[in-house]
């Protein structure tokens, strides 16, 4: 496996949790209660995805 194939893997792992947790914060509960979506985007703060987030945007 090559450095190109390793990286390219990485990307897609990245970019699936993103929409997976951009799904999570836009769909069923949270789609109609504001309440609810911002206490989740709290959670994924807490549980420290802000660094992981402003690495993939630099990326």
């Amino acid at each position: 496996m090559d450095l190109r194939s390793v990286y390219r893997d990485e990307v897609n792992l990245k970019t699936a949790i993103m929409s997976f947790i951009n799904a999570v914060l836009n769909y069923g509960q949270g789609q109609e209660n504001l309440e609810f979506r911002l206490h989740l985007r709290y959670e994924f703060l807490m549980l420290g995805i802000q660094p992981i987030i402003d690495k993939l945007r630099g990326a």
